[in-house]
């Protein structure tokens, strides 16, 4: 068996597709997340062939208190980035409605690091932004949360939130604690959640930009290819494409094979070939 990480086949099956290749920058982006490092992926920039890759960038970690439970559950990561934020002090109108007993048995998971594994998914924030907004709180299938999320986003809001990105090591990390804690600001403020819809998915399309420039500084490198489940947003992907080609970069999207789980067999066909080869 000739073992193949998930997130690098989500970026080898966009680039087979297009004919690319030479190595390229990758934006993996998905909810569920792969297991590796003992941690949970699902919004990684790669620096990617089909011989291999090198993480370059990824969303900070955050516990995902009860595993795969929270994918059912976005509520959960909802306590999950404002216990980050907040601590003990979550703000009362989202206390109140997840029910107090709830919400402080899913803080203390988090706090003792109990079924809490960590997760750099950004369906997983997605899904906290879903239930802040009150949008869903607890999903009936798969990425519920996340498509209505895009459903009611405002077209017409051109607005976003602050993020910050910073290094570790070699590695840009970013973080949406600001957004988070501006989000919560205009929903205490009563602003409709179409706009605040619209500003987090404006301010998702915007820190893909900025670290696919930070990435470029580094390598020299243009192409950008865009692949994993969070790309099916149309929302986001209408407002990610023409950014990368206003700043230089030349987007490479999914067209005939599909941008989710159901397209990764070509990118696995096609590193293990390449693979075999090379060892032939």
């Amino acid at each position: 068996m000739l073992p193949i990480q998930h997130h690098d086949v989500d970026i080898a099956s966009c680039m087979a597709e297009k004919g690319v290749t030479k190595k390229e920058i990758g934006v993996a982006a998905d909810g569920k997340g792969i297991l590796e490092d003992v941690k949970m992926w699902g919004c990684e920039f790669l620096l990617a062939d089909y011989l291999g890759f090198e993480r370059m960038a990824h969303l900070r970690y955050m516990p995902m208190p009860g595993g795969d439970k929270a994918t059912q559950e976005p509520y959960r990561m909802a306590i999950s980035y404002l216990c980050s934020i907040y601590g003990d002090e979550i703000p009362p109108r989202f206390l109140e409605r997840w029910g107090e007993e709830k919400a402080g048995f899913i803080l203390r998971m988090i706090k003792q690091q109990i079924n809490s594994p960590l997760t750099s998914s950004a369906g997983r924030l997605f899904d906290a932004v879903s239930s802040l907004l009150g949008v869903r709180d607890v999903v009936e299938y798969e990425a519920q949360a996340v498509i209505e999320l895009e459903m009611i986003a405002d077209d017409s809001e051109e607005g976003e939130y602050g993020f910050e990105v910073f290094e570790e090591g070699e590695v840009f990390i970013i973080d949406p604690s600001p957004t988070i804690l501006e989000i919560v600001q205009d929903i205490n403020q009563g602003t409709a959640p179409a706009i605040v819809s619209a500003k987090f998915h404006n301010t998702v399309a915007s820190f893909i930009l900025n670290v696919a420039a930070r990435i470029r500084d580094k390598t020299g490198i243009e192409k950008v290819a865009l692949s994993g489940g969070v790309f099916q947003n149309r929302y986001l992907l209408e407002r990610v494409k023409p950014r990368l080609a206003e700043q230089g970069f030349i987007p490479i999207l999914h067209s005939q094979v599909p941008t989710n789980d159901s397209g990764i067999s070509l990118g696995q066909a096609v590193i293990a070939g390449r693979k075999v080869k090379r060892c032939a």
